[in-house]
């Protein structure tokens, strides 16, 4: 018989014993969406999606416009309600027929919707003045959500004077104002210039790692997506095409749509047979040093024959003397872009490439140039 005494116990009273590790808290739902599915006008625009956002993440709806992201966000906001049948749940309680007020969400709109006839601080106020939040808690709130945003000094300020990034952090502070349990962010970064873009979004990301508060972030940029999402969810014609951390969506897309929406992937089609992948070009790589994410196991492969598309990133191929065995085409266009020189390369058959080469490269239209491709920098799905 096993002996039953308690691990702790005994490694107290056994220097060769060890605890067991104490396992991790299981992680603790805070939106769930079940079965749920949107009609406008007789047309379904949301197909059946059934979706978990645990507490703390920072969850990214990703895809092209019109693939049911922002629909998505709204009906989690109680803006919308979904179709008979779909239920919405935050923090486990069902707010399917809830109003947007008794959600304990947070949202925060693509044109940050500001008061322009209210400061700073009205502006955050705002929602605990709805909420007949005593005076003075409320001031003590404001002040605390005005320094986290580093708006301190701007209390009194006119809205309509501040810079694009301090009309974001006035429009987030005013979403965090209630202590939301779920933070909505609806195009944070649509309204700003492309050079602010970046350090914005890194000061966003800093501040809701901080707040480890529970977000909901829609956008069309993979970029943003990438860096501000703990969980990517990619949608695609009102259905959820893959979900996944940042890594898995860029290195083991499900799809060639994915494959072409994160990342800037080249698609280039090929053929299989004996076992070789027959590129464009007379380049020839071996199936078996190849893996194939999204489209089965290296113990599966397409069939004998079948027609495959390639996809790959502007930055994997490399610079080689043309010839057998690689990749050849001619420079369309070139463009030096600081660290790196951006190549259009035409392979014939008016397919285009994109390359990313490090450094700076005399290349001309009309240069012959050859590539080598690393198997494994390629990602292939048969074509349907």
């Amino acid at each position: 018989m096993a002996n039953s005494a308690s691990p702790y116990r005994a490694s107290r009273n056994s220097a060769s014993a060890s605890p067991d590790p104490i396992p991790a808290p299981a992680p603790v739902e805070a939106v769930r969406l079940s079965g749920v599915t949107k009609t406008f006008a007789g047309r379904q625009v949301l197909s059946p999606i059934d979706l978990a956002i645990f507490e703390g993440q920072k969850v990214v709806l990703l895809g092209p416009s019109g693939c049911g992201k922002t629909t998505t966000l709204r009906l989690i906001a109680g803006l919308e309600r979904p179709d008979p049948g779909g239920r919405v749940l935050i923090g486990g309680r069902d707010v399917t027929m809830a109003p947007p007020e008794r959600r304990e969400i947070g949202m925060m709109f693509q044109s940050y919707a500001l008061f322009p006839n209210m400061t700073v601080s009205e502006n955050v106020a705002y929602g605990l003045k709805i909420r007949k939040t005593p005076k003075d808690v409320r001031q003590k709130r404001v002040d605390e959500l005005l320094a986290m945003t580093r708006l301190d000094g701007f209390a009194k300020a006119d809205v309509s004077k501040l810079s694009g990034g301090q009309r974001q952090r006035v429009a987030l502070a005013r979403a965090l104002a209630t202590e939301p349990k779920v933070l909505l962010l609806d195009e944070p970064l649509g309204a700003l210039d492309a050079a602010l873009r970046e350090s914005v979004r890194e000061e966003l990301d800093e501040l809701l790692t901080a707040l480890a508060i529970t977000t909901v972030i829609v956008t069309h940029d993979q970029a943003e997506a990438m860096s501000l999402g703990d969980v990517i969810v990619v949608m695609r014609e009102g259905a959820i095409e893959q979900i996944g951390r940042p890594a898995e969506i860029y290195h083991e897309p499900a799809s060639p749509f994915v494959a072409g929406l994160v990342g800037g992937s080249n698609n280039i089609s090929a053929t299989l047979s004996e076992g070789l992948l027959h590129l464009p070009g007379g380049a020839s790589i071996p199936m078996s040093m190849i893996r194939r994410p999204g489209a089965g196991s290296a113990t599966d492969p397409p069939a004998t024959s079948a027609n495959i598309s390639v996809f790959f990133r502007p930055d994997k191929p490399r610079l080689a003397q043309a010839g057998p065995g690689r990749l050849g085409g001619k420079v369309i266009s070139s463009r030096f872009m600081g660290g790196t020189t951006r190549l259009v390369v035409g392979l014939g058959d008016d397919a285009r490439i994109k390359l990313e080469l490090r450094g700076v490269g005399d290349f001309r239209p009309g240069d012959e140039v050859g590539l080598e491709l690393p198997p494994e920098a390629l990602i292939l799905f048969e074509d349907a």
